[in-house]
This record gives structure tokens, sequence and C-alpha cells, in this order.
């Protein structure tokens, strides 16, 4: 395994990811950027905004548009009050997803607004999420447990579902970015996104288009299993699945 930690429970595995955010192991760097200096970087070098849970709770920011505000708040909305909450079907107590909250304790939780160049356009689309890419990588801390809490929801507000949603484009996009460690999900609106948990299923519906973007980690097989492309670049990252 790449930690012993991938071993434990999640609830273990998040107790013992908070213990480390307070000490002085390798998996804290000691110098980490601050979330401002950390934004003032990725629109220096990329010129894309990102905004934490605090911002958009605060209200809009002078470089947002009424509507670029709203489609923020009404994702972070989502994110409370669905993927944080428990569900009926979700086959196990706690969150629909228990990383969220821990990410953004840590402050490495970030929404932002994709910017491609033409949103009908899957391989503009795919460029734009190359750029965040490259702007979500160097997130410290970049090994650990704790990097298995970054995460960026890219919201893609003026792209058609029909085009984020092509079987082939995302199956291939997935692939390549998986091969650089970063992995992503796709939620929209109407098409009906479902997830296995337990044997139970439930739509993941957002109020609008969008990804997530995590780092790609050892416990993702069962995410990926059912690709041969994504099992190749699984073991080729980690080996066979413990």
């Amino acid at each position: 395994m790449v930690y012993d930690l991938l071993k434990e429970p999640i609830e273990n595995r998040l107790k013992i990811m908070s213990i480390s955010n307070h000490d002085n192991s390798d998996t804290q760097p000691v110098n980490r950027p601050s979330q401002t200096d950390y934004i003032h970087w990725a629109w220096d070098h990329y010129q894309r905004r990102l905004f934490t849970p605090e911002q958009i709770d605060a209200g809009k920011d002078e470089h947002l548009s009424e509507a670029e505000y709203a489609q923020l708040k009404s994702a972070l909305n989502w994110i409370q009050n669905f993927i944080m909450k428990p569900h009926p079907n979700l086959g196990r107590p706690g969150a629909v997803c228990p990383y969220v909250q821990p990410s953004m304790d840590d402050g490495l939780f970030y929404f932002t607004i994709a910017q491609p160049t033409n949103p009908d356009n899957f391989d503009t689309i795919f460029q734009e999420l190359s750029h965040y890419k490259e702007i979500f990588l160097p997130m410290t801390p970049t090994s650990g447990p704790l990097s298995e809490l970054r995460a960026f929801i890219i919201l893609f507000p003026d792209s058609p579902e029909q085009v984020l949603a092509n079987p082939k484009d995302s199956k291939a996009m997935k692939t390549r970015l998986m091969e650089e460690g970063v992995t992503v999900g796709q939620f929209f609106p109407t098409t009906d996104v479902k997830k296995q948990l337990k044997s139970k299923f439930f739509p993941i519906q957002p109020p609008l288009p969008l990804y997530s973007m995590r780092t790609f980690i050892e416990s993702d097989w069962e995410f990926i299993k059912r690709e041969p492309e994504w099992r190749e670049v699984y073991h080729q990252k980690f080996g066979k699945p413990k």
C-alpha cells in the first residue's frame, strides 16, 4: 500500500489526518502557503480565480458578476446540503462524502468557474481542466495523507451536458488526467449520474454542470476498475490492488 493509512476505516483515517495536520511530520510542510497566497498564485500564473467556501459565504466578490456569484453560491449550497449530509440510501452513517468537511477545515477545498474558449467543444473543455490540473498539483501538501484532501469544484455553467457527458471523450480525458496524478468526477443537473454505494443507488445531481478534481489515490480502485485503460494506469502507479 502507498500509505498504511489506507487500510484504516474512513472514520479512523480522518482522525489520523486531523492529528497529522497539527504535528511536524513530513505530511505537513512547515512553510505551507496561506490560502490567500495560493489564490493569488493561481491568478498570477493562470488567470483563474479560486474561491474558498468562506469567501463565497461572505458575499459577492468584487471580481464576480451577480450571475457568477449566484452560480458559486448554488454549488456551495449543494455541497453543504447534500454532499456533506447523510443520505437514507447511502448504506452507512455519515456524510455522502466524509472527506469534504476535513478538506474544508484544512483549507484544501476550492471552487472556481471554468473559462473554456469554446464551452460547446470538448477539446477546449479538456484544455481548461488541464489548466486546473496545473494549478491543483502544486497545492500543498503534495504528499502524505493530507494530500488526499485536496479538492477543486470546477463549474462549467455554459457547457451543454451532452458535450460534457460524451462517453468516449470523457473516458479519454479521465485517463490522461489519472496518468498525471489527478482524478475528476463529472456531475450534471439532469443527467442521471448514479453512484453504487453498498449495493444501493441514488442520483448525484448538482444545480449546474461541474467537475470535482482531487488527488488520484490507491483506494480509488473501486471507482475505476470497470475501464481497462483506467486499470492499466492504476497498475502502473500502485501495482495490484490490495
